[in-house]
């Protein structure tokens, strides 16, 4: 699940996020993008979700499944007609 850190900007996936809130827990958290620091979570469930690139995601998963079905669909036909004009 892509989380946000709000001072920032920047996104990381929750695993990696809690691997990242693990180092140095008596130090202040900082972005390991670019080192802006921002206020430490017990874990990454307690950061906001990136809305928009989950959204970006599934918009992108079912375009590529559409073009699956399309490209199996065609080939599909094209076998029919090849043994149509057996």
């Amino acid at each position: 699940m892509p989380r946000l850190l709000p001072e920032c900007g920047h996104t990381f996936c929750s695993k990696c996020l809690d691997l990242e809130l693990q180092k140095a827990p008596d130090q202040p958290f900082k972005c390991p993008e670019d080192n802006v620091e921002c206020a430490r979570k017990s874990s990454a469930e307690d950061f906001p979700r990136n809305f928009a690139l989950i959204r970006l995601a599934e918009r992108t998963m079912e375009r590529q499944r559409k073009e699956q079905e399309e490209e199996s669909r065609k080939s599909q036909q094209l076998q029919e007609q090849e043994i149509a004009e057996l």
